[in-house]
């Protein structure tokens, strides 16, 4: 063996193992990981509208893929929701800036409003219980170990019926002082995103703008801001906020699309593609449907089953 292989082989990055945790952990995510909450039904989501295509999702009723759940996409998106949930309860709810229901972690019981002050009465203190200074120093009282996170963020089920869309706003931003939701409350959208999208970001992505507006229109409210958190938090403030203005065409382009769907599923015929001119389009490409879409022989083959029934 020469030198240089001698170098090589001490030198030679290994390869992380996949034996003792990644590999049964994957296998884990990849059995019970679920990206819908169970909640949607037949509904339409607000997150998915901006992008929704009426004759992909008719398909789709029509030849249902092939559920594969990716779990490292079902890692990222766990963890996006927990740090969702630790924005909510440790930051924006201890601030005092997030109104809506607050759930017990102990017994179930909600309080609606901001976030409370006091633990619950589920669980009465210990007789010496440091409480008082455990929620000063962010820690769990260890006599009887309450903890100032006992109250959790029940975030708001909303529901535009006319379109069948639903959704879950991610907080309402208390401007009004008012246990319920007043006009001049602010509808609140987080992200999380990767550190270089986060570094490069000037404004709210037109997708998620789209999404807060939805938000607003089921709320009734006129103002919403997207809060963007930096996943690796290198920066010095890991989070960067952008206003966003109620705009009307989103929703009706909402509406429109929605009305479409529905449409075309009560009267059995596939709509036109109003999306994609070309199967070699930059959506086409990464659409479930998009191969079965510009299969013309297929689609009617199908149309004609359908209008069958």
């Amino acid at each position: 063996m020469s030198f240089a292989d001698l170098v090589s082989k001490h030198t030679a990055k290994k390869k992380p193992s996949t034996g003792l945790v990644v590999g049964p952990l994957m296998e884990f995510l990849a059995k019970t990981g679920a990206f819908d909450d169970g909640e949607r039904g037949k509904s339409l989501h607000a997150s998915e509208m901006y992008y929704f295509c009426p004759r992909a999702g008719v398909l789709r009723t029509l030849v249902p893929p092939v559920k594969v759940v990716d779990a490292t996409l079902q890692a990222k998106f766990d963890i996006g929701h927990a740090m969702h949930a630790w924005y909510q309860n440790r930051y924006l709810g201890p601030a005092g800036l997030l109104k809506g229901t607050w759930r017990c972690a102990s017994c179930g019981q909600t309080k609606l409003g901001l976030m409370p002050k006091t633990h619950c009465e589920c669980r009465p203190p210990c007789a010496e219980c440091i409480w008082p200074i455990a929620a000063k120093l962010e820690k769990t009282c260890q006599l009887c170990y309450r903890t100032p996170s006992s109250w959790d963020y029940q975030e708001t089920k909303l529901a535009w019926v006319e379109a069948g869309v639903v959704g879950k706003c991610d907080g309402i931003l208390d401007k009004s002082g008012s246990i319920k939701v007043n006009p001049e409350d602010v509808v609140l959208e987080m992200k999380t995103i990767t550190p270089d999208l986060f570094k490069g970001l000037v404004d709210a992505k037109d997708q998620h703008k789209y999404q807060c507006r939805l938000y607003m229109k089921m709320t009734g409210l006129r103002r919403g801001t997207v809060l963007y958190i930096d996943k690796s938090a290198d920066d010095k403030l890991p989070v960067k906020e952008f206003e966003v203005a109620y705009d009307e065409a989103d929703v009706q382009d909402a509406f429109d699309k929605a009305k479409m769907y529905r449409t075309a599923l009560a009267d059995h015929k596939i709509p036109p593609r109003i999306r994609c001119s070309e199967a070699g389009c930059g959506r086409a490409k990464y659409c479930d449907m998009g191969e079965l879409c510009f299969n013309d022989t297929r689609v009617g083959e199908l149309q004609k089953a359908w209008g069958a029934t």
